[in-house]
């Protein structure tokens, strides 16, 4: 994907925002974006994944980090989240 001239930086206010949050929840991951920094500052960390080559690669590299990865039509955990990411998906 290719994004021009936005005068904000998506990922730079993601991770201001995770120094304060105790549950995040970021829909479509991709295979390491912010998910991979979160669990440094969350206890829960959930994560969507669409693609399914993606997901296999999401989890392999963000499960040993403590985030939970599901499937993006699995059904949604019913625990409560204070930080909602989502930079490319629909839902």
């Amino acid at each position: 994907m290719i994004e021009d001239g936005f005068s904000w930086d998506y990922s730079g206010l993601a991770n201001e925002r995770l120094g304060s949050a105790s549950a995040v929840f970021e829909l479509c991951t991709g295979v390491e974006e912010l998910s991979s920094a979160a669990n440094h500052f969350s206890d829960v960390i959930y994560a969507t994944e669409p693609y399914p080559p993606n997901l296999s690669i999401a989890k392999t590299r963000l499960c040993s980090r403590g985030v939970q990865v599901l499937a993006a039509e699995q059904k949604l955990p019913a625990d409560p989240f204070n930080l909602v990411l989502n930079r490319y998906e629909c839902f």
